[in-house]
């Protein structure tokens, strides 16, 4: 369950789309100088930009992999609260036995004892 909300976070982290020409300029900044400067210039504008979008150089297809991450989570959690449900009926039962077993072994050691003081007193008689 906790990989799975770890997984979805990341998957959710990286759905958009990347900007092709941040993307250009950004594999142009490895090899090419003083690209880095105009990488930081041209986000720096795109970002206070109002013109018409920039096209998308990768556009994120990661939305059914985020349901069905969401849905294994759902569906996990479930499973997991069943089995707890299950696990603490289970243990109450245990203790109701152990209960019982504790008191008949009492009982059976009292009935002994009492057992044993009257054979003594019949003996002596």
């Amino acid at each position: 369950v906790d990989a799975l909300k770890r997984a979805i976070a990341e998957v959710s982290a990286q759905d958009y789309d990347r900007d092709q020409a941040a993307a250009l300029l950004q594999r142009m900044s490895s090899h090419t100088r003083g690209v880095p400067s105009v990488l930081a210039e041209f986000l720096h504008a795109s970002s206070q930009a109002d013109g018409a979008p920039a096209v998308a150089a990768y556009e994120s297809q990661s939305g059914g992999v985020l349901e069905l991450l969401e849905g294994l989570l759902k569906k996990f959690k479930t499973e997991l609260a069943e089995v707890e449900a299950a696990e603490t009926n289970q243990r109450h039962e245990f203790e109701l036995v152990d209960l019982h077993l504790q008191d008949a072994i009492e009982k059976d050691t009292a009935d002994m004892k009492e057992k044993v003081v009257a054979r003594g007193k019949r003996a002596t008689a």
